[in-house]
């Protein structure tokens, strides 16, 4: 399988507990591999990544904390990956994992991958409070950030990032006490698409439009139509 591009799993039809121990194979043995979906954290050994040189998409399940840090760590590896899935953290290993990414000092810095344009962040337990801490691809386009918590408000972060088109926070939760702030001359510039969407049990989050911030924004995804906006937000609404 030398020259195997494209690898595709279905990650919910594999049981861990007949592979964990099983030789599965070395996906580091296929050197034009572009694309790798589906793909359970317990295939790879963290060092192995820094090896796939010639991925372009990469979707990761349970993916453990170390495997997290050599991703994103300073080292520049992937330095051709346009779209990367991070799915949850590996529960069995996670509080080993936490002693490493509960560092003070530690930054999850993804500044190096100047191709990727489209990340999607899903239940990363040590990504939820630090999300200050995380620098982002420059030329990021697409993000969507799932069933992760927040207790401050990422919009700090988010608002900057100078390429951003299309933002989804899908099923977040969200400490009491925040509100999500969408406004500033300088905010979101070139945004088209915002995507908040809240499963029922979940509370919706206050916003703060204002008239400049996001000022190219033409689409607001939005599953609850009761939520009070600006009329410049509710004329765009569309449900999911």
């Amino acid at each position: 399988m030398k020259y195997l591009k494209h690898l595709l799993m279905c990650d919910t039809c594999i049981f861990e507990s007949k592979i964990e121990n099983s030789n599965v194979g070395d996906v580091v043995s296929l050197p034009n591999i572009e694309t790798l979906e589906g793909l359970p954290g317990i295939f790879l050994e963290a060092d192995s990544l820094e090896k796939l040189s010639n991925l372009r998409r990469l979707r990761i399940s349970k993916i453990s904390g170390e495997q997290i840090l050599v991703m994103a760590g300073t080292a520049r590896i992937l330095e051709k990956l346009q779209e990367l899935q991070l799915t949850s953290i590996d529960m069995k290993k996670k509080k080993k994992d936490n002693e490493d990414m509960d560092n003070e000092d530690m930054r999850l810095n993804m500044s190096h991958y100047d191709h990727l344009a489209k990340l999607h962040l899903q239940f990363l337990f040590s990504l939820q409070l630090r999300l200050k801490k995380v620098e982002f691809p420059p030329n990021l386009i697409d993000l969507t950030i799932s069933n992760t918590f927040f207790c401050k408000d990422p919009m700090k972060v988010l608002k900057k990032l100078p390429r951003l088109e299309i933002l989804r926070l899908e099923n977040c939760d969200y400490s009491l006490s925040i509100t999500l702030d969408f406004s500033g001359a300088n905010s979101f510039p070139v945004l088209q698409v915002l995507a908040i969407e809240q499963s029922a049990m979940r509370e919706f989050p206050e916003l703060i439009v204002d008239q400049t911030g996001m000022p190219m924004l033409d689409k607001f995804i939005c599953d609850n139509a009761c939520l009070n906006v600006l009329e410049r937000l509710r004329n765009i609404m569309v449900k999911p």
